[in-house]
C-alpha cells in the first residue's frame, strides 16, 4: 500500500541526508557502466539552468526501522558516489555517509571503483553552480510504501 504523504520529489541534498536509507540483500548487484555514469553527468550538465531536473523515481519499503531502495539501487548509489567524490575534493561542504551501504558482492564493489574513478575524472566540470544544481534544484521522485509485495 502507497503512503499518501510519501510520494513526493525529494531533493538531492535531502536524500543524502537520509539516515535510514538501505540497499536490501534481495537487490541485485550495483552494475551501472561507464555509459550509464556519464549520462548521468552529462544530464546534470545540460540541464543546470532549468529550475530543476527530475533524475528519475525512487521507491522506498518502510520495514519501520529503515527505508530500503526497491528501485532506483543504481541511480541512488551514483548520486551517493558522486557526492562522494565532491566531498573528497572538498567541493563539497558535507560528510557522505557512503558506508550505510553494505556491498558484499565482487561485481558492485568493482563497478564501485571503476565509477568512481569515471566521476573522479569528470569532478572539475562541478563548479559551484552545478553543485548547487545539482544538491538544491535535482529531484528524485520519492515513493514510500508499507509492503513490499
Amino acid at each position: 500500500m502507497l503512503l499518501e504523504e510519501e510520494l513526493k520529489p525529494i531533493t538531492i541534498k535531502e536524500l543524502l541526508k537520509m539516515n535510514n536509507l538501505k540497499i536490501p540483500y534481495y537487490q541485485r548487484p550495483y552494475k551501472w557502466t561507464e555509459r550509464n555514469v556519464n549520462q548521468l553527468i552529462d544530464d546534470i550538465l545540460f540541464h543546470k539552468d532549468k529550475q530543476g531536473y527530475r533524475l528519475g523515481t525512487l521507491v522506498l519499503h518502510n520495514d519501520k526501522e529503515n527505508l530500503n531502495i526497491v528501485d532506483g539501487q543504481q541511480r541512488v548509489i551514483t548520486i551517493f558516489l558522486l557526492a562522494y567524490c565532491l566531498s573528497n575534493r572538498n567541493k563539497l561542504n558535507m560528510k557522505i555517509d557512503f558506508s550505510k551501504f553494505s556491498f558484499d558482492n565482487k561485481i558492485s564493489q568493482n563497478n564501485i571503483k571503476v565509477n568512481y574513478s569515471i566521476i573522479d575524472k569528470r569532478i572539475e566540470e562541478f563548479d559551484n553552480f552545478i553543485i548547487e544544481f545539482f544538491l538544491n534544484r535535482c529531484e528524485l521522485v520519492k515513493v514510500v510504501i508499507d509492503n513490499v509485495q
